[in-house]
Order: structure tokens, then sequence, then C-alpha cells
């Protein structure tokens, strides 16, 4: 079976979560539920991989999606939430 980045997506949060019988508690961002998360950028000062497509760079929210999810990785990072607060942060966020 084909997994679309949407359905990774998915998969990585709400789905993952129904899959725990969390759906309550975690997997999206709602007021009221536990917020651990990784902003990540795909901006071109920061890249550090490749997230080009042979036909030229990605244009739509779904393009950058789906070359986050299959060629980013570490570097991509700009910050990590913990239970709300930023943990680690890259330029400028301070933690806390």
């Amino acid at each position: 079976h084909d997994l679309s980045h949407f359905d990774a997506l998915y998969l990585a949060t709400l789905g993952g979560a129904e899959a725990l019988g969390m759906e309550n508690d975690i997997g999206s961002f709602e007021s009221g539920k536990a917020f651990d998360a990784v902003l990540l950028s795909a901006d071109e000062s920061v890249r550090a991989v490749v997230l080009e497509f042979p036909d030229g760079t990605a244009e739509t929210p779904e393009d950058v999606l789906q070359k986050i999810l299959t060629n980013g990785d570490d570097r991509n990072v700009r910050a990590v939430y913990v239970d709300g607060g930023v943990s680690v942060a890259l330029e400028g966020l301070r933690p806390g």
C-alpha cells in the first residue's frame, strides 16, 4: 500500500493518539491538550538538506510538507516544545 505524506503526518499525530486511545489528550493543536512539538524550517537560509524537486523548488505548502517529511532531518529543527514550553531553541527563541 502507498502511504501519502498526508497519511504519514496524520499517523504521527492524531492517528497515533487515536491508536493509543489518547485522542482527547494529545494528537492535535486543540486548547486543553498536551503540547509537545518540533518546529521545523524549510527556509532557504536554514536549509541543511536538499529540499528541491528535480523540476525546481516546491511552491505549495503540500510540496514543502512532502519534502520536509521525506528529506528533512535534525538540521531542519528550529525548536522543540515539551509540555507547552520551548525546551530547545534556535534562531532566537528562548527556552522556558
